[in-house]
């Protein structure tokens, strides 16, 4: 009996036609089956404010109801114990999984490995964030890519400790303000869509971060760049800036080593950059910023043994738009990270520069190390000169 159907769909597949309508079959089966998975993801996984527009306000009641039922589906990386004499950060600690972990990511896919210096814990959306120790409120505002964050200040047994909460919706404290654990101190946030100032996210967490404050002496932080340049040009001129120790001279490693040159746009446009080797095998990464955007990636993974002439004319500008930096990032970098040879930047120099018009170009190199920032920078002054060019006088003429 076996044999027989084994041979009935053998001959049935020798008809091209029936074949090929077979695996026409199966393949909107399978379509059919990834849009009813993906559907109900996209629907609990997304704010309100994003799916709203597909539903009617009968259905947006149900959507969320069903989102509210689901909050504690384990999507992250694993469910949370407590083993602290700290109290936890979010009020519903049912609803929370970890979706980011401490140490080094790549959060934006950009090939740039950074240190992530706390966890990310995602719950309910706008859940109470709480103190997890008595202490002091030390900040409470906006930082760069934290967006509206707090910082507690707790004494432990004798021992200095901060606490770090970022990416929230609404803060409730104020600089200065003693809190007691369990004190409601924020608003979990970070979803792009509907909170304000979320910071750099792309859903809505809250990151939290513990920092024991350790006094080292034997830790020496210190970096170093200069830069030469023309003393004297005039208008219509191709010059040059070099670099010399571009230099981690601590006796640790840093984290985000990063350069920065400002392009003195008011007398300049950028040309080109001569990239150099490095002492440590690293990859880097290149951006440019401009009057209209910020930053944006120009070119990734550079490899630190070889050299690239990166020609910064390339880039599709809009005709009123033009480079008034770029940024080198190099991500975490050895004591004594530092050039093999010097970088060289090209600028062509603006005509119609007034004689005696001098403009300053500025490049800035930093590093982190804990919670410490440390940056350093040289500027160069040159100045435009226009030499006159006196008519020749008419010669002494002889003879009538």
């Amino acid at each position: 009996m076996e044999a027989k159907i084994i041979l009935a769909i053998i001959e049935t597949l020798k008809n091209e036609e029936l074949r090929n309508n077979i695996i026409l079959g199966i393949t909107i089966l399978v379509v059919l089956l990834i849009f009813i998975i993906l559907i109900p993801l996209y629907i609990l996984l997304n704010p309100i404010e994003v799916i709203k527009n597909y539903f009617n306000n009968e259905e947006i009641d149900i959507v969320e109801n069903i989102q509210t039922n689901y909050r504690g589906l384990d999507y992250g990386m694993g469910n949370i114990t407590i083993n602290s004499k700290f109290g936890f950060p979010l009020e519903n600690i049912d609803a929370v999984v970890i979706t980011a972990e401490y140490g080094n990511y790549d959060p934006w896919n950009t090939g740039i490995q950074i240190k992530h210096t706390g966890i990310d814990l995602s719950g309910i959306h706008r859940d109470n964030v709480l103190a997890v120790e008595k202490g002091e409120v030390v900040f409470s505002g906006i930082q760069k890519g934290y967006g509206n964050c707090v910082e507690l200040k707790h004494n432990v047994d004798g021992i200095e400790i901060y606490t770090f909460y970022a990416h929230l919706s609404s803060i409730g404290v104020e600089e200065g303000q003693q809190v007691e654990q369990g004190y409601i101190i924020a608003k979990e946030g970070g979803d792009p869509y509907t909170d304000q100032n979320a910071g750099n996210s792309t859903g809505h967490h809250l990151h939290f971060e513990v920092e024991q404050v350790i006094y080292n002496d034997n830790v020496d932080i210190d970096i170093e760049i200069e830069k030469r340049g023309f003393i004297e040009t005039q208008g219509k001129d191709n010059i040059y800036y070099d670099f010399k120790n571009i230099h981690n001279n601590s006796n640790v490693a840093l984290d985000i080593f990063t350069w920065i040159d400002v392009i003195p746009t008011d007398a300049v446009r950028i040309d080109k950059v001569y990239t150099v080797t490095w002492n440590e095998d690293i990859f880097y990464s290149v951006y440019y910023k401009t009057n209209k955007k910020d930053y944006k990636q120009f070119i990734e993974n550079l490899d630190s043994r070889k050299v690239y002439e990166l020609d910064f004319k390339d880039i599709a500008l809009e005709n009123d738009e033009y480079i008034t930096e770029f940024k080198f990032e190099f991500g975490t970098v050895k004591s004594d990270f530092h050039e093999l040879e010097k970088p060289i930047v090209y600028v062509d120099v603006l005509d119609n520069l007034k004689n005696g018009y001098k403009f300053k170009n500025k490049t800035i190199i930093s590093g982190s190390y804990l919670e410490y920032f440390i940056e350093d920078y040289d500027e160069w002054n040159t100045v435009i000169y226009n030499r006159k060019v006196e008519k020749n006088k008419e010669l002494p003429k002889t003879g009538k």
